[in-house]
């Protein structure tokens, strides 16, 4: 994006990467015939010409549509985040519910992981959230994504 400004600007600009290809977390990858991307993924703001300007550098894909989760072991497309409608096409829905059920009134954390867990559930964390964020987020563990303070949510 800097490069291509700078060069809107009549500079000469030279871009070295260290990658096969350029892009970073804006740059889309296909898996199953799902796109997904590294890093930060939307970008949100209130500004139509931010959105404007990025759009003309790199083509952002629209998310005013439905987000989806596409589950290979299944060969199905989930809503993202997962809708009770969804639960019910899983094949470990009873898990699921009875998860949800003895969810704790308080969920206590101080990382993604264990806040997502005890809000959702162990079942529905590791199909739609543990392996995803670790591959959009290049971690060894969920549990990397801290917060920065404990959090403390009610139901």
């Amino acid at each position: 994006m800097y490069a291509w400004a700078l060069r809107e600007k009549g500079w000469k600009v030279t871009v070295i990467e260290k990658a096969p290809v350029t892009g970073g977390g804006l740059r889309t990858f296909y898996h199953g015939g799902h796109p997904y991307t590294w890093g930060p993924r939307h970008f949100l703001s209130p500004y139509p010409e931010a959105y404007e300007f990025l759009n003309k550098v790199i083509p952002l894909r629209d998310i005013t549509k439905i987000n989806y989760s596409f589950q290979e072991d299944l060969d199905m497309f989930f809503s993202y985040p997962p809708h009770e409608d969804d639960i019910k096409k899983l094949p470990e829905a009873g898990q699921v519910y009875a998860e949800l059920a003895a969810r704790p009134e308080v969920a206590t954390g101080d990382n993604y992981e264990d806040y997502y867990t005890q809000r959702v559930g162990e079942t529905i964390y590791k199909r739609f959230n543990e392996g995803y964020n670790k591959k959009a987020w290049m971690l060894e563990s969920n549990a990397e994504m801290d917060f920065g303070l404990a959090v403390t949510v009610k139901r």
